[in-house]
């Protein structure tokens, strides 16, 4: 079975219409215990082989070159990202592929989706928050 997650409402009716699959509101969200479809029913999460996740690229796009922001900074780009790997951690899939703009911060992407920074240091030492930490990058 197929898991998704769609944020915009007219694209989760076209997901459900068209695809059998559960269907997540936000990926921020998906590691609420338990977690809810877009329904509001508590729907966890089956066990699955391969995570693929393509984040917010709003903060990172080469568009944005007077306000970009950094992953610690929590932005819709940080926050979405930082739930993926918080999601990554949790469930542990035997693979995953994570999908950006050229111009993300792909180096420390990897240091956190490889363990190396570890995400306590940057979501309040538990869940994945809209807060900023203002912490530099």
């Amino acid at each position: 079975a197929n898991r998704v997650n769609e944020k915009e409402p007219f694209k989760q009716s076209y997901l459900a219409r068209n695809f059998d699959s559960a269907l997540y509101p936000d990926i921020v969200k998906l590691c609420d215990d338990p977690p809810r479809d877009v329904y509001g029913q508590e729907k966890p999460i089956p066990p699955f082989n391969m995570f693929v996740a393509g984040t917010s690229c709003k903060n990172f796009s080469m568009l944005m070159a007077n306000k970009r922001i950094d992953i610690e900074d929590k932005g819709c780009s940080g926050e979405t990202f930082l739930a993926a790997c918080e999601l990554l951690f949790k469930e542990k899939p035997r693979y995953g592929i994570f999908e950006n703009v050229t111009g993300a911060p792909w180096a420390k992407m990897s240091e956190y989706i490889t363990g190396r920074i570890n995400l306590s240091e940057c979501a309040s030492g538990k869940k994945i928050t809209g807060k900023s930490k203002g912490k530099d990058g």
